[in-house]
């Protein structure tokens, strides 16, 4: 199974650096999600997912460092998470990390409101902004 990389582009949209490592089981979503089809941009990481739960079914530790996105791209990031909720209901193992600036209180707002809707044990782990 292949890692899956895509780098960050910042424009009238942006999107988020993305790292997917099929030998650690460790992902990360970087950086500002602002798009205008954030389905069709997040449809590699539906399709890794899938294929890591069939084939390697191993621990998904998953970082989540987002200092801004969108309604279109909250509502991806939710049917991610549900995803791995489902990964779980079937016996594997997915941890996540919900990062927010502390300068930022709409992310914690946001991995609060994760929680609630998934009931997904996410921590919530504070930062600073550099």
């Amino acid at each position: 199974m292949d890692n899956l990389y895509i780098e960050s582009n910042i424009g009238v949209f942006s999107n988020p650096t993305i790292t997917l490592n099929a030998e650690t089981g460790e992902c990360r979503i970087e950086g500002e999600s602002y798009l205008e089809n954030a389905y069709g941009f997040y449809q590699p990481v539906f399709d890794w997912i899938a294929t890591y739960t069939q084939q390697v079914q191993q621990t998904l530790t998953w970082h989540f460092r987002l200092s801004y996105f969108n309604s279109s791209s909250e509502k991806v990031i939710a049917d991610l998470l549900m995803l791995l909720k489902e990964y779980q209901s079937q016996g594997g193992i997915a941890k996540i990390n919900w990062y927010y600036p502390t300068e930022i209180e709409d992310i914690l707002s946001q991995g609060e409101y994760l929680i609630r809707l998934t009931e997904l044990p996410i921590q919530l782990i504070p930062y600073k902004l550099a």
